[in-house]
């Protein structure tokens, strides 16, 4: 559903006032829009995973609110988030490689 809205939210911003006018003047589709997804199958691709990782990761902090062990000074609850920014910047890296097409 947001994936959806953030699309069209996207679209509408990227198009200029003329492409939006010349929509909204064209009779061409009068056809009725179906209701429902547009597709009828849903596949889980495991690459989201990738995705999900740093959220389950740091979504529970009383798994990992403690001092112990102690890396250069930082307890344990400092030092893990900030391990999971660089692990999520390398993550999305790794998305972004498995999901691009190709030019």
């Amino acid at each position: 559903m947001l994936t959806g809205v953030a699309i069209t939210l996207i679209t509408v911003l990227q198009s200029s006032p003329e492409d939006m006018n010349k929509e909204l003047r064209d009779d061409s589709h009068t056809e009725p829009l179906k209701a429902g997804p547009t597709s009828t199958r849903r596949y889980f691709r495991p690459r989201w995973l990738l995705l999900m990782l740093p959220y389950f990761a740091l979504c529970f902090p009383q798994l990992y609110a403690r001092n112990t062990p102690v890396v250069f000074g930082f307890p344990f609850f400092y030092w893990y988030q900030f391990l999971w920014v660089v692990l999520t910047s390398l993550l999305l890296g790794i998305y972004y490689r498995l999901t691009r097409r190709p030019d």
